[in-house]
């Protein structure tokens, strides 16, 4: 709910601001991935948690494609592609007390 007041909000902003700052570009897709998660949370909240670990795994292969990767990095790499399906797995068999401290100590 807070999302969609504070998405609603930026595009008053965007309209008012009449093309002053550049929002229009940005709020297309917030709203786009505001609306595929909120459908499918309510179809189901195993769909919209595996939904949002596609979207985790898009943006750590957006992010990976633009900072220095070393050949030495391949493994972490590797490391933190594959902890993503297993922290969302975590979320899903509700062991939330494992979900919360493996990425700090293990990962």
């Amino acid at each position: 709910m807070i999302t969609l007041v504070v998405l609603a909000g930026a595009q008053l902003a965007a309209f008012f601001s009449k093309g002053r700052f550049e929002t229009h570009s940005a709020l297309r897709p917030l709203w786009i991935f505001f609306s595929a998660i909120a459908l499918a949370d309510w179809f189901s909240f195993c769909g919209a948690m595996w939904l949002l670990a596609f979207v985790s795994f898009c943006a750590l292969r957006e992010y990976l494609s633009l900072v220095d990767i070393r050949l030495e990095d391949r493994w972490g790499i590797l490391a933190s592609y594959l902890s993503i399906p297993f922290m969302f797995y975590l979320i899903q068999i509700e062991w939330y007390g494992f979900f919360i401290i493996a990425i700090p100590v293990y990962v």
